[in-house]
């Protein structure tokens, strides 16, 4: 499986490596800079999650194919 990460982040990827070797699942791991469109420290779940979307879609845009 092939994991594009938007983030560049180590303690992000080792997560998210650590996550999936813990559920027996052989990944593959790129990271990339995306911007959250957030503040640097969020405040509270919804602004937290809206940037993780925000990260994913623009992970998704870096995603060859």
């Amino acid at each position: 499986m092939h994991i594009i990460l938007g983030s560049t982040s180590t303690i992000k990827s080792d997560a998210v490596e650590a996550a999936c070797h813990a559920l027996g699942l052989t990944v593959t791991i790129t990271t990339t800079a995306v911007d959250s469109g957030i503040s640097a420290q969020p405040v509270g779940r919804a602004e937290t999650e809206r940037g993780a979307r925000n990260r994913a879609r623009g992970a998704q845009a870096h995603a060859p194919g």
